[in-house]
């Protein structure tokens, strides 16, 4: 294989070389070019066609390079397993963050649990013994209620009239 590629080559090297030499001699010619140079040149173009030709072939022919192709693969493989994690834990975040729980996400993110385990541990904690769900509303986290109200008054009695 190399030896017939080597040999492609410096065919076309050959050719390189007579091209110039007639080249140059038509130069010292001034211009003038024989019919045998014409027909030698034509030959030549021909020729290099062909050489051209072999040497796209022999490089179509060539084995791919294997090494790149699963280097490409294994890259592709741990990004599509990069974007799932980040997906997981944006999503694991999302639900503990819609439960009230942002501090239990990064627990339950380093314990590799699912989407659907965390759900239900939110969902399980969000539900007291007697089966009722919990709430964060009232429970003087009111503005509008009585203890406001009191605060509000508090505050005002220490200002200087």
């Amino acid at each position: 294989m190399q030896k017939a590629l080597m040999a492609l080559l410096d065919k076309r090297r050959a050719l390189k070389t007579e091209a110039d030499a007639i080249n140059s001699a038509i130069d010292k010619a001034e211009g003038q070019i024989t019919a045998e140079q014409e027909a030698r040149l034509k030959a030549m173009r021909e020729e290099g066609d062909k050489v051209s030709a072999d040497l796209d072939a022999f490089a179509a022919g060539l084995p791919l390079d294997a090494e790149k192709d699963r280097t490409d693969a294994l890259a592709a493989a741990v990004a599509a397993t990069w974007k799932e994690a980040r997906e997981l834990h944006a999503n694991v975040a999302a639900t503990c963050h819609i439960g009230n729980q942002s501090a239990k996400a990064s627990a339950f993110i380093k314990e590799g649990k699912s989407l659907a385990d965390v759900q239900a541990a939110v969902q399980a904690s969000k539900v007291d013994a007697s089966g009722r769900e919990l709430s964060n509303h009232g429970g003087g986290g009111n503005a509008d209620g009585p203890s406001w109200d009191k605060a509000i008054a508090r505050q005002n009695a220490r200002l200087p009239s």
